[in-house]
């Protein structure tokens, strides 16, 4: 990967998952379920409002195990965000950093 491919993946990574109360948050709560549903290996073991969570990591797996939350932000703004990791000593494939990539892309992008 190239020093500017890299930089455009931390970029993407870090760009902040938010959404306004009501059909805005049920929208990219939406897409929450669906990129998890395509990009773990894992089925899931909570799904509320607020948190989404997969099973796993199984030992020396590297597919990740992902939690999503929401937290309210104040003033009817929501955060929505991605953690996870696998349990290889190699590391996870896809590595967290293009998993948080991909989520933030994929929850963010206009309808």
């Amino acid at each position: 990967m190239t020093p500017e491919q890299n930089a455009a993946m931390l970029a993407a990574a870090n760009r902040p998952v938010t959404c306004k109360a009501g059909k805005d948050c049920e929208e990219k709560w939406s897409r929450v379920t669906q990129w998890v549903k395509q990009n773990s290996a894992y089925k899931f073991q909570t799904v509320s409002d607020n948190v989404m969570q997969t099973m796993g990591p199984l030992p020396n797996d590297p597919s990740p195990a992902f939690t999503v939350t929401k937290t309210s932000a104040g003033k009817g703004t929501y955060s929505i965000e991605l953690d996870g990791g696998c349990d290889n000593m190699f590391g996870c494939i896809p590595s967290m950093l293009q998993a948080k990539a991909s989520f933030a892309n994929f929850v963010m992008q206009k309808q």
